[in-house]
């Protein structure tokens, strides 16, 4: 419902409409663009999962892989948050050791996710630096938490967009984009 206000409020800032026009169309690309990307790495993890409970027998391995990928929309402790609970519930309805395996399964989706997938895939989608996208994700996440990590990298690819557009701050759109 504001939306439209807050458009007018970015066009009241500055004299040059064009310019303000470009900023805001570049930002909301990059949003979309981001959650197209966050929605690839769902994918890719409820693949992994689903395999990798199915193939260790886990009761009710589309769920919970679906569930786990599901929550893996926050980073960093939505796979934890997901995997827990799979683990609980693998744990309770067959025992120790399907619940050990969705550990197993979990944490290997994790390492991979965040240390290659999120840099690749985020980056690659909003044409940000790999180091900078882990380097924000932290960043963001100590000063502010969860939502920090929810928001860092639309936020900093925003940032990107805003430098960009911003003389003598191009530089700084440099340094967060990815190549040359």
């Amino acid at each position: 419902m504001q939306k439209q206000r807050f458009i007018n409020f970015f066009f009241k800032l500055s004299s040059n409409d064009v310019a303000i026009g470009s900023l805001l169309k570049n930002s909301a690309v990059v949003t979309r663009r981001y959650f197209v990307g966050k929605g690839k790495i769902m994918l890719f993890l409820f693949v992994i999962y689903y395999l990798g409970f199915s193939l260790s027998s886990v009761p009710y391995a589309l769920f919970l892989a679906l569930f786990a990928a599901l929550f893996s929309i926050i980073p960093y402790v939505g796979n934890i948050i997901g995997g827990g609970v799979a683990v609980i519930l693998s744990y309770l309805y067959s025992g120790t050791t399907p619940a050990l395996i969705v550990i197993g399964v979990v944490s290997a989706a994790q390492i991979i996710e965040n240390y290659l997938l999120t840099p690749w895939i985020i980056g690659d989608e909003i044409n940000l630096n790999p180091f900078m996208t882990i380097f924000g994700i932290i960043l963001f996440s100590s000063l502010w938490g969860i939502v920090g990590a929810i928001i860092a990298l639309p936020l900093i690819g925003i940032l990107k967009v805003i430098f960009e557009h911003t003389k003598n701050m191009e530089h700084y759109a440099y340094l967060l984009k990815k190549g040359d």
